[in-house]
């Protein structure tokens, strides 16, 4: 009896949608576990400095919630490497390929906590194709395949990213909280982020983000790269529609976990609420006056 029991849980684990979400859930876990143990050393090496909006409690509490030794060691050491500027009055004191490792740990964690939530849909619209083609002995590639193809395009946003942030810190645009030290530079990344709220390709890539039926049904394979390709087409989509959100972070403050959870929420509410743009439209508002009082305040 017991055996039977497990044997149904195995295959109901191993169904395409159920294995395809649990997976994603794991990874978005594993994703905010990564990012608060970070958070939290961050916090305690830049006690006083300005980590962005909503910081100031939340850093307090990460300081006494998250250890910083034990399991989290290997983690907190990551965090020293991706903050050097909190290590010593140079920002060049770690090298390059050093600093550029750790901080792709971050971003690598930032887009799986922040990005699979939203994916779920439209992996879950797959899988649900996959298991009535099962159910028919059809032929068809696993759901993870997808999910293969969609995360090869996040990880090279995080490849991009990881440079960028690099390369801003060791050239003495961002603080030693990784915030810019010119309220213009933020100003112009919340500015360009607000204005693609509005434009019609925002609001093309975001529609195929909701709805991706379609675009399985007219380009539906059995192979399994094209299923891998199917993901990457995906994720170039989504990518197009979130990157402007995810550049928010570069002037809100790169460890700010308060701002991560606010943008991973927005950007799961684009993509599953019944009507987006007005939520798009006050978000992309948003921006733009918070870009004004940049400005105003350089």
């Amino acid at each position: 009896m017991q055996g039977a029991v497990r044997h149904g849980l195995l295959q109901a684990f191993l169904r395409p949608r159920a294995l395809v979400l649990t997976t994603c859930a794991l990874a978005a876990i594993a994703g905010w576990i990564t990012l608060v143990a970070m958070a939290g050393e961050f916090s305690r090496r830049t006690a006083g400095l300005d980590a962005g909006p909503g910081m100031g409690l939340a850093g307090a509490l990460l300081q006494v919630l998250v250890p910083g030794d034990g399991l989290l060691a290997v983690l907190t050491s990551l965090c020293r490497a991706a903050i050097p500027q909190s290590l010593s009055a140079d920002p060049a004191s770690l090298p390059f390929a050093v600093s550029f490792l750790a901080v792709l740990v971050m971003w690598l964690a930032m887009t799986a906590a922040m990005m699979l939530p939203g994916a779920a849909p439209m992996f879950s619209t797959y899988a649900n194709i996959a298991e009535a083609a099962r159910e028919r002995s059809v032929p068809v590639a696993g759901p993870l395949v997808l999910v293969a193809g969609y995360a090869t395009v996040w990880i090279g946003f995080g490849l991009l990213a990881s440079g960028a942030q690099v390369a801003l810190v060791h050239g003495g645009w961002l603080s030693g909280a990784l915030r810019p030290v010119s309220p213009y530079l933020a100003a112009g990344i919340l500015a360009v982020a607000g204005a693609y709220q509005f434009s019609a390709y925002k609001h093309a890539c975001l529609a195929r983000c909701r709805a991706p039926f379609a675009f399985f049904f007219a380009n539906w394979t059995v192979r399994p790269a094209g299923i891998f390709k199917l993901g990457l087409r995906q994720g170039v989509v989504c990518l197009a529609c979130c990157w402007a959100l995810m550049s928010v972070m570069f002037a809100a403050g790169l460890m700010n976990i308060v701002w991560m959870a606010l943008l991973g929420i927005l950007m799961a509410l684009e993509k599953t609420v019944r009507n987006p743009r007005p939520l798009v439209a006050a978000s992309g508002a948003g921006f733009l006056v918070w870009a004004a009082a940049f400005a105003v305040m350089g």
